[in-house]
């Protein structure tokens, strides 16, 4: 049983035990005022010995009355405490949760800014290399070659052949 449906059995069976509790005080509440009501009753029958017994007899009764009465507010005040205390508990058990979810959450966004942040920065610098491309060879013509697709440009043949052990460089058609 997980401990919110515990909680409501304990918290069920606090209201339950109080209202029976409350049942008894009244019943016995009501048994003392009907003992009370007797009692001159019979000592003015049978005379004043049995009014002294009488007496002692009902303040024995409301003795163990007044004992039971406490002993079942006493119950009734530990099984509050009780369910306060597994409701903090189950309250401190979903925080913990609840904080993780939200760092995992600001972490995540953190993150997501970094990375876009990366992204921005490299956008910035293609756009940058794009305008240099644009404004030094403009007129070159892109395309793709053979059957990879890679990317080639058209060059002047006529121009030559440049470079040195590092490769072979060519004009660009138009320059």
């Amino acid at each position: 049983m997980d401990e919110k449906k515990l909680l409501a059995v304990l918290i069920d069976t606090a209201e339950e035990q109080s209202a029976a509790n409350a049942t008894q005080l009244k019943a016995l509440a009501g048994a003392v005022k009907t003992i009370a009501g007797v009692v001159p009753a019979i000592q003015q029958a049978a005379g004043e010995e049995i009014g002294k017994e009488a007496r002692r007899a009902f303040a024995e009764t409301n003795s163990e009355a007044v004992k039971v009465a406490s002993a079942f507010e006493e119950m009734h005040k530990k099984i509050q405490e009780v369910a306060s205390a597994i409701q903090k508990k189950t309250l401190v058990q979903a925080a913990y949760p609840l904080a993780l979810a939200l760092l995992v959450a600001v972490l995540t966004v953190t993150g997501l800014n970094w990375y876009v942040g990366l992204k921005r920065a490299e956008l910035i610098e293609l756009k940058n290399q794009a305008g240099q491309w644009e404004g030094k060879a403009g007129k070159a013509k892109l395309t793709n070659c053979g059957s990879t697709k890679r990317l080639c440009v058209k060059v002047d043949r006529k121009a030559g052949e440049f470079g040195d052990k590092g490769g072979v460089w060519m004009v660009i058609d138009g320059y």
